[in-house]
């Protein structure tokens, strides 16, 4: 996800939506949410309805030694003796929120020896959050996360509320998201209709319709509890959602998603049986004539597909296969950019 900003040089670790940080003191006489699982300190945290949210946070003991993970639906809302809870001052409420998984980190390394310890949890952020288009927020709702371990309460964290935050793929949990089975760590970002990941060895076809996962698409077309798997059949986003795809080698979805030709998904929603988490189902334009295959060497990703709606956008770098690819392909169904 991106939202342009300016982030300071860290010492980081990146795991599939953890993120540890030693380049800012870490302890401090109370508990402290240091971070989230997409972007370092100080950066702003940015939270959609509905999301599934990492916090950091440094000062807390729940006298684990690993993760630990939530093993059915709905999510609890205290977890190896952990709590987080949301403020909003639009309805001078406070949620419980319920709870995916709680980790111990260390910030320790061979490069950096001043270090700590951090507790990562994975949460997610109910549907009744009051939300609004980035740069239109309602300035009377001041929302704050804390997270507990029955004894520390760590200091209040501002969240700003927007209409979407979207991540794509490397769901922390992964298959757990789906099976609640901890053989599984991360769920690939894009997949075939048979579910199946798109990769080197299985690119996606001309004509292929794929899907592809992710979190931070906010409201939904139906009420879904917070830590709940939505009814069936599932919702769909409220917000419009688009997808552009680039056929360049090892492009990075760096340039502004309405500057290139872009089409609409023919589904876009919550996954069943998951709490979260959401797909978009889309078929990618033909290759065009040039394209070159990826090797699995000097062009690892050939497709880059970028998902985007009003506040924000994320990419996934891919492969697609080129070897009847037509000459001059046209792109299907795609709208001119604005």
């Amino acid at each position: 996800m991106r939202y342009w900003q300016e982030v300071p040089t860290c010492l980081t670790v990146f795991r599939p939506l953890l993120l540890l940080v030693a380049c800012l003191p870490l302890f401090s006489q109370q508990a402290t949410i240091v971070g989230t699982g997409y972007a370092p300190p100080p950066v702003t945290i940015y939270a959609a309805p509905g999301q599934l949210l990492t916090l950091n946070v440094a000062g807390l003991n729940p006298g684990i030694v690993e993760t630990v993970l939530a093993h059915s639906l709905p999510l609890p809302t205290i977890l190896a003796g952990i709590t987080a809870t949301m403020t909003q001052s639009a309805d001078r409420s406070t949620t419980a929120l319920p709870i995916f998984s709680v980790t111990p980190q260390t910030t320790c390394s061979h490069l950096y020896k001043n270090c700590g310890s951090l507790l990562s949890v994975v949460l997610q952020v109910p549907f009744s959050l009051y939300a609004e288009q980035l740069g239109q927020s309602d300035e009377t709702n001041f929302v704050f996360l804390t997270v507990s371990d029955g004894v520390n309460v760590s200091a209040p964290a501002q969240v700003v509320p927007v209409l979407d935050n979207i991540h794509l793929g490397y769901l922390t949990g992964g298959n757990s998201l789906f099976a609640f089975d901890e053989a599984y760590w991360y769920l690939p970002p894009i997949v075939h209709a048979s579910g199946l990941a798109v990769s080197v060895f299985y690119p996606a076809k001309p004509g292929e319709e794929l899907v592809i996962y992710g979190t931070g698409f906010g409201f939904v077309s139906q009420v879904v509890a917070a830590g709940a798997a939505p009814p069936s059949p599932p919702p769909t986003v409220y917000e419009p959602v688009y997808v552009s795809a680039e056929y360049r080698a090892n492009a990075r979805g760096d340039q502004s998603p309405w500057a290139a030709p872009y089409f609409t998904p023919s589904f876009a929603g919550l996954v069943s049986g998951t709490v979260g988490v959401y797909q978009v189902n889309f078929t990618p334009p033909p290759p065009p004539a040039g394209t070159p295959a990826c090797d699995h060497k000097r062009v690892l990703s050939n497709l880059t597909i970028t998902v985007f709606s009003l506040n924000s956008s994320d990419f996934v770098q891919t492969c697609a296969d080129v070897s009847g690819a037509p000459a001059n392909a046209p792109a299907q169904n795609a709208k001119s950019p604005h």
